[in-house]
């Protein structure tokens, strides 16, 4: 059963498709913890930038990647629950 919509092929082997979705929540958890240090980079050099006037907080990215990091790790929680780690 693909986590989150997620494909895996079906000619790989139950362990084969356990290390495939595996990487991808790995990968999620990468990529929310980018958006993360984007959104927290972005709002720091807005608010250095703005000499005490007008910056802008850039609060989405941030939440994009707390959404993707929990995405992660319910999806690494499945894969360990299902069949261990591989």
């Amino acid at each position: 059963m693909p986590i989150f919509g997620t494909r895996t092929p079906a000619h790989l082997t139950a362990d084969q498709q356990r290390v495939v979705q595996r990487r991808q929540a790995q990968r999620h958890i990468f990529f929310g913890a980018a958006w993360i240090l984007l959104g927290v980079f972005f709002s720091l050099y807005t608010y250095l930038r703005s000499e005490g006037g007008f910056y802008v907080i850039w609060y989405g990215p941030a939440i994009w990647g707390a959404i993707e990091i929990a995405r992660g790790v319910f999806a690494l929680r499945k894969c360990q629950e299902e069949g261990g780690r591989p």
